[in-house]
């Protein structure tokens, strides 16, 4: 919409894009601890801003692979409810493995609860949140009560050319 806007929360890393009807969109930088003041302690100046009609995730260092996921909700409803999200562990064999290698996020929108992976290296079989997955990307809603993980789109990464 020509008169969307992206309004970032002065605390926390998220955003929401706005417009003159009262749409209000959450927009989460899933790369980016949920904190502020977290990226200070970690001298790091990554953020997610405009420049110009252009939303623009920046992260600034040197690295062989690079995933910045950010998760727009375009539900209304969203915006409205209490969230957070955070970056998992991810294992690999009983070793943690680095953020060029693999990542894992865990979302949260109200009562909903996401987990997101991506492989950056060659298939293994790894493992975050009680997830083991050989896959390149995987999504599934996640049930806090009973730990179960419903497969929403797995990637299998022979299909990738990793």
């Amino acid at each position: 919409s020509p008169d969307a806007r992206f309004k970032p929360a002065k605390k926390s890393t998220e955003g929401y894009v706005t417009n003159q009807s009262g749409a209000r969109c959450l927009v989460l930088p899933l790369y980016l601890p949920e904190w502020r003041r977290q990226l200070s302690l970690e001298g790091r100046s990554d953020e997610l801003t405009t420049v110009g009609e252009n939303l623009v995730a920046s992260a600034i260092g040197r690295v062989d692979r690079l995933y910045m996921p950010t998760l727009i909700s375009l539900s209304n409803h969203h915006g409205k409810q209490d969230f957070t999200w955070r970056q998992l562990t991810v294992g690999d064999e009983l070793r943690i493995v680095g953020p060029e290698e693999a990542c894992a996020t865990r979302v949260q929108i109200g009562v909903e609860q996401w987990l997101i992976y991506r492989s950056l290296g060659a298939p293994r079989r790894r493992t975050a949140l009680g997830m083991h997955t050989m896959a390149d990307f995987y999504a599934a809603r996640f049930d806090a009560e009973d730990g179960q993980v419903d497969t929403l789109i797995e990637v299998d990464a022979s299909t990738t050319g990793v």
